[in-house]
């Protein structure tokens, strides 16, 4: 099952449990808590909430925050919980790209790679998906097609680094 189908399964069972617990009662949010943050400020999260304080928080409306917190791709998991009048958005941020190594790249140098992998919206300090792995080796094969090296062959592998960060690391077998 693809990342996208299993991330709407799970999307679709929280959001049953948690439309089925708050909407036998749903309740006036009189403060909303975010937990969970390690780079992304307070404030962005909340600009993308559809709710503010002092609205009724029902079923649809907080399927709506799950739903608006995953599309903004910052997040790999959100969970919504009540205490009392607070409303807690709970949240696991995706690590961000925090350094790119290409190696064993003779025939095409890296300067003439970046913009490749810019293309796939892979540069550090961005948000980093698992799923753009597969992407990456495709699309810099796809370049050294392009220039007559069809025998090349690119590995990538992510490792974690401190504080919420991966590396990548791309080797060329031309």
């Amino acid at each position: 099952m693809s990342l996208i189908k299993r991330l709407f399964v799970i999307l679709a069972i929280g959001s049953f449990f948690i439309s089925s617990a708050f909407a036998a009662n749903g309740f006036v949010v009189r403060h909303i808590r975010v937990e969970g943050l390690q780079r992304i400020a307070t404030s962005t999260v909340r600009s993308y909430l559809p709710i503010h304080e002092g609205q009724r928080l029902t079923a649809s409306k907080s399927n709506a925050i799950i739903a608006a917190l995953y599309k903004t791709g910052f997040f790999y998991d959100v969970q919504l919980a009540q205490r009392g009048s607070e409303l807690i958005v709970r949240v696991k941020e995706r690590p961000t790209i925090g350094l790119i190594r290409i190696s064993g790249n003779k025939a095409i140098p890296t300067k003439k790679l970046k913009p490749v992998l810019k293309s796939l919206n892979i540069v550090e300090g961005q948000v980093y998906d698992p799923t753009k792995i597969n992407e990456i080796t495709q699309g810099l094969q796809a370049q050294y097609g392009k220039l007559g090296y069809h025998a090349a062959v690119v590995t990538a592998r992510a490792a974690k680094e401190p504080r919420n960060r991966v590396a990548l690391y791309i080797n060329v077998n031309e």
